[in-house]
């Protein structure tokens, strides 16, 4: 009889407490660290099947604070965004804000007061900002503003070969009567062909790009973080194995998509895509005889017009404070599709060809990289790459290397601005 009522005291006890886990209540808060300024807000448990509606900003509350001797600073709260699958609100925030830099530095304090849900509250942990620099390591979404990749291989009967990638997109202080942001942007590829056994060590660019640009960002609802409309000012294309160059002009609009973020706070895994569309037109500026040791007729080959496409795309495992990643896998696509006749040089089974075509010029680059923890302008990482680079479009076929990065974003832009590179 004693152990009969033992069993039912503790099942009376049990009861509550399995019902408190499955209750639902806020769990995490996680800052936007762009324009418009959202909260994401995650919660655990099913929504309570008495509430008719979740997105009444009259029934949310939040704030912030630098530290805990100052007072809350209470923010409005203008829409409010429900994520069933994500298991997450969305809040979209006006009012008295911080800076958007400081938006992970802050301790953030969210409050659902509806009469048809129970009483919850959840407090962010703020990250401590650690880069007052110029240059900063990569933060947990966007793409880097700069960066440096190099591998080294070394083969029997060989020279050493460099293989190395740069990228930067700096945007620079606003002019006044200029719209738009002024901007450097430039991709640099070195030796992306040579193959061991090669006769010298070599540092040949064999795609050069650069030039200015005007960049404007402007802010938008739904889906969109928002859209990035970049005019390149002419830029040059050019290439050191042969004496070929162009002078490009060029349109582009970019959609920058909101981050898909895990609603699990202790494995913070995220998901960005940036796709853009433009076009590029300008002119060649030589027409050499022979390229690759082929004779080759450039007598034609004047006027430039494509098409220009592609995306951007980020898969990451973040810190727990999401300021930088640990590990991620990103991917470019790029595509140049011609409307005039354009050089295309292939090599396979070292066998080269030359052609005038208006045949589409893709470029594929894929990253798998870990971040070392200790200094986070470094990572290692795994570079897959295949397609052709202007401006003669040679192709790169399938190449896969191992190596080093160095990278970082411009602390000192302003919030949304990024170069399509």
């Amino acid at each position: 009889m004693q152990s009969k009522l033992a069993v039912l005291v503790l099942s009376l006890a049990l009861v509550p407490q399995m019902g408190a886990e499955d209750a639902f209540k806020l769990t995490t808060v996680v800052p936007g660290r762009s324009t418009p300024v959202v909260l994401y807000v995650f919660y655990s448990g099913p929504l309570p099947a008495s509430a008719t509606s979740y997105n009444l900003k009259s029934d949310w509350k939040a704030e912030w604070q630098t530290r805990q001797t100052v007072p809350p600073t209470i923010v409005n709260i203008d829409q409010v965004d429900v994520d069933a699958a994500n298991k997450s609100f969305t809040l979209h925030l006006s009012g008295n804000l911080p800076k958007l830099s400081d938006m992970l530095t802050v301790s953030w304090t969210v409050l659902l007061l509806s009469d048809q849900i129970p009483f919850t509250t959840v407090t962010s942990t703020p990250a401590h900002k650690t880069c007052t620099a110029y240059l900063c390591p990569p933060d947990s979404t966007p793409t880097p503003d700069l960066s440096f990749s190099g591998s080294f291989t070394a083969a029997g009967g060989s020279n050493p070969l460099y293989q190395f990638e740069v990228k930067g997109g700096l945007i620079l202080p606003r002019i006044r009567g200029i719209p738009g942001y002024p901007a450097l942007n430039m991709q640099i590829e070195i030796n992306q062909n040579p193959k061991p056994p090669i006769h010298r060590t070599r540092f040949d660019p064999d795609s050069i790009t650069g030039g200015f640009a005007l960049t404007k960002y402007i802010n938008t609802g739904g889906p969109l973080s928002g859209m990035r409309f970049q005019a390149e000012l002419p830029e040059g294309e050019f290439s050191r194995k042969d004496p070929s160059s162009n002078i490009i002009a060029a349109g582009i609009a970019t959609l920058d998509f909101k981050p898909l973020l895990s609603p699990n706070a202790s494995f913070p895994l995220y998901f960005t895509l940036y796709p853009f569309f433009g076009m590029e037109m300008g002119r060649n500026l030589s027409r050499p005889k022979v390229v690759e040791m082929i004779p080759v007729d450039l007598s034609n080959y004047r006027g430039i017009v494509r098409g220009y496409m592609g995306a951007d795309a980020k898969f990451a495992l973040a810190t727990a404070e999401r300021k930088s990643d640990v590990f991620s896998i990103t991917g470019t696509y790029r595509v140049r599709i011609p409307a005039i006749n354009e050089p295309f040089l292939e090599t396979i089974h070292q066998v080269t060809t030359f052609a005038m075509t208006t045949k589409a010029r893709h470029w594929v680059e894929s990253d798998v990289a870990y971040t070392i923890p200790s200094w986070k302008y470094l990572s290692i990482s795994g570079t897959y790459q295949y397609g052709e680079l202007p401006p003669f479009f040679e192709l790169v076929d399938h190449k896969f290397t191992i190596g080093l990065k160095l990278q970082a974003v411009q602390a000192t832009k302003p919030a949304g601005y990024k170069l399509v590179q």
